[in-house]
């Protein structure tokens, strides 16, 4: 075999050392080129691919934090709004005119009938003289209004956070009892009423003395209490406690008949949220 011409090898030494050198030239543009790039984002402030993932991932945290705030505020503030609406209520509504309402004379009516009832026992134990001439002197001296229609009817208004209650008492002598009836401002249509009943009956469950109820005939809602004063020395504390009691009675219930009636909200759900605001407040 012939020997391997020596400008070969030489042409082969001179075409290597090309090869490195051009490779050392392409590494060091590279590493110019990048340099410069970025001297030219840093310039333009502009993040890297990781800086801006990291910050993509605090934007969305950002934004559904956002949006629960916004969620609870839109809440809070139409439970503002519902709350405002009936305390404008009260400030818009209609002087209590008593004896003109067609509502209350059909509870004096009532009362008349109540009132001439037999009695249920012959006991001849002497009953009390009429304590409506002792509530006359309670109510008078709270600065209440008050008007005694018949020796055995009196009436009286009571005004309070929520609303100014209608308050009725009657009478019986041959009983020994007052009947004892506040009224509230609301009422209720008669394909209302039905589902009232369950939030009525809700509410009474938590109660100890008195009872809510419907009048059947102008859908009022009323609280009703009896007094027995049988055998019993009427003194004004008693008759202090009861109207004291009722009023807190009707004052706590107020935002639960209120929620029921103007936000159709159900009898649960109502006095759940009234009770909150009873705890809230407390």
């Amino acid at each position: 075999m012939a020997d391997r011409p020596r400008f070969l090898d030489d042409l082969a030494g001179v075409a290597g050392g090309a090869v490195s050198a051009l490779t050392g030239v392409r590494e060091e543009i590279h590493a110019i080129v990048r340099s410069r790039v970025d001297e030219v984002l840093t310039t333009l402030q502009v993040v890297r691919r990781e800086e801006f993932e990291v910050m993509r991932e605090l934007a969305a945290q950002a934004r559904i934090g956002q949006e629960e705030a916004e969620r609870r505020l839109n809440a809070l503030e139409e439970r503002v709004r519902t709350l405002e609406h009936a305390s404008a209520h009260k400030a818009e509504q209609r002087a209590f005119t008593p004896f003109a309402s067609v509502s209350i004379r059909s509870y004096l009516t009532q009362a008349r009938r109540t009132a001439t009832m037999p009695a249920l026992t012959s006991d001849s134990t002497p009953v009390p003289a009429n304590p409506l001439d002792l509530m006359e002197q309670v109510i008078g001296g709270l600065g209440w209004t008050f008007d005694r229609c018949t020796p055995t009817e009196m009436a009286a208004e009571a005004p309070a956070r929520w609303c100014d209650y209608g308050l009725f008492f009657s009478w019986s002598a041959e009983l020994g009892t007052i009947l004892f009836t506040c009224a509230f401002d609301l009422r209720t249509s008669a394909t209302r009423r039905a589902a009232l009943y369950e939030l009525i009956g809700l509410a009474n469950e938590q109660m100890w003395i008195g009872h809510f109820s419907v009048d059947a005939e102008d859908g009022v809602l009323l609280f009703r209490h009896a007094l027995l004063l049988r055998n019993t020395q009427a003194v004004a504390d008693i008759f202090e406690d009861m109207i004291d009691i009722a009023l807190n009675e009707c004052e706590r219930f107020y935002p639960a008949f209120r929620f029921f009636l103007t936000e159709k909200l159900s009898a649960s759900e109502a006095l759940g949220m009234a009770l909150l605001d009873c705890q809230g407040e407390a």
